[in-house]
């Protein structure tokens, strides 16, 4: 039994590790569709899902300075993608916020057919989603801490 879990487990992070360099993949088909780098794809794609931020907060959830965001958000802004507006509770700060016409092109580039929606949702049961969503939230963490180990390892080595 301890084989056959051994090797569930490693087929397990192969096939994790494809999906990703699959999703890699669609995320530079979608930033070249858009005429956009990765990073500016992937700040798209985080005011997407989290909704209209500060400069400062995308700056932190992107894992950039606030200077490359400056510089991102300029030429989202120029392209039409974003809107900055003041922050209505400090005016220093700049509210960042895709126009709307971006948010529903994510909605149109991202989903798919209700019936291949359909059809891979009915592959799992609730309770096999409940396990998906935890092992994909602790994937996150051993992920953060894959890279504090690596960003730790790099600064030994200065």
């Amino acid at each position: 039994m301890g084989d056959e879990r051994s090797a569930l487990i490693g087929r397990l992070f192969e096939v994790v590790r494809d999906a990703q360099r699959r999703n890699d993949e669609f995320d530079q088909a979608v930033a070249d569709y858009l005429g956009v780098s990765r990073t500016e794809a992937r700040c798209l794609d985080i005011l997407d899902q989290g909704g209209p931020m500060t400069a400062g907060q995308l700056a932190e959830r992107s894992h950039l300075t606030t200077g490359a965001i400056t510089k991102i958000v300029d030429r989202l802004a120029e392209q039409g993608y974003v809107v900055r507006s003041p922050d209505p509770d400090d005016r220093r700060r700049v509210i960042v916020d895709l126009v709307p016409r971006v948010r529903r092109l994510a909605a149109e580039l991202y989903e798919l057919p209700p019936p291949v929606m359909r059809d891979f949702q009915a592959l799992f049961s609730e309770r096999d989603l409940r396990v998906l969503i935890t092992y994909f939230e602790r994937g996150i963490e051993l992920a953060a801490l894959r890279v504090a180990r690596l960003e730790a390892a790099r600064r030994t080595r200065r």
